[in-house]
């Protein structure tokens, strides 16, 4: 005989449910809780992954010149966040001779110009220089190249100096007088498609041609004096472009100035002369 089975007890008695009411409020808060729980983790997690902090790079990052020149490098800044000065500073031994000048050591801004003046003397050879930007935990390194020439024998195991196009040329403002100087506002031209550096610049009295001078009233190149250029270096000349020394912002008492020297005896030998000025320098394509 088939048996019959009780069908209730295969049921098992679901547990007693409590439902209760949560106020709107409470859940309004709850809400507000979980939200803020996780834009303050969001809040964490990009505080975590952007601190404040920099980059330094410098154009150009490698440099040749003939030795008893001067090197130039524009070093940027490219900050994130990072408010605070930076300290620049050169962390390797400069060959015997050179000397190294930041225009900027200590910077809240983005840029500065570390200048390398060399000395006829300074011994040829490719050098590594170790630039450092520091503020307090926060340090950032990179490598700048100076490779110096001997002038003398540009053939040797250095590369020679690449100079690139372009042409320098001023002339005073006003005739000469002797023991007054004129300016020199020399006028620099960069043809080539990017900016040219001007590492060095010299001027000198080429020749002199004196009409009124005669064996007793003598005008000669002894009888004029230039006063070299004197201020800081390098310069840039942007790309195909035409400017002054006082465009670039050098005050006048800085330019080459030249001069007739105010002697005692007479000078009418030099009335009317025409003086022939030379003009030279050094760059890089920047």
């Amino acid at each position: 005989m088939q048996g019959t089975v009780d069908i209730k007890t295969l049921l098992t008695t679901a547990p007693k449910i409590v439902r209760r009411t949560i106020p709107a409020t409470a859940v309004v808060a709850l809400a507000a809780l979980s939200l803020g729980a996780y834009t303050g983790y969001a809040h964490n997690s990009a505080r975590r992954h952007h601190k404040p902090t920099f980059k330094i790079t410098a154009t150009p990052a490698k440099d040749t010149i003939t030795a008893g020149s001067t090197a130039g490098y524009r070093l940027f800044v490219h900050r994130h966040r990072f408010p605070w000065a930076i300290r620049f500073s050169l962390r390797t031994k400069l060959p015997h001779g050179a000397r190294a000048r930041f225009t900027v050591r200590r910077t809240f801004k983005s840029r500065s110009t570390l200048t390398i003046r060399t000395r006829a003397w300074t011994p040829p050879g490719v050098y590594q220089l170790t630039l450092r930007a520091k503020h307090g935990k926060v340090v950032k390194r990179m490598t700048l190249t100076l490779t110096i020439a001997n002038p003398s024998s540009p053939g040797g195991d250095t590369a020679p100096v690449s100079i690139p196009q372009f042409t320098i040329s001023g002339s005073p403002a006003a005739p000469l007088w002797p023991g007054v100087p004129q300016g020199l506002d020399l006028q620099i031209t960069n043809p080539n498609p990017e900016p040219v550096v001007i590492s060095s610049l010299s001027a000198t009295v080429q020749s002199v041609s004196a009409p009124r001078a005669t064996a007793s009233l003598p005008c000669t190149l002894a009888d004029f004096a230039m006063q070299p250029y004197a201020g800081s270096l390098p310069l840039t000349v942007p790309a195909s472009s035409t400017t002054t020394l006082a465009q670039l912002g050098v005050p006048s008492a800085e330019w080459p100035q030249v001069s007739i020297i105010d002697r005692s005896s007479d000078q009418d030998g030099c009335q009317g002369a025409t003086v022939t000025l030379a003009y030279s320098g050094a760059a890089t394509l920047g």
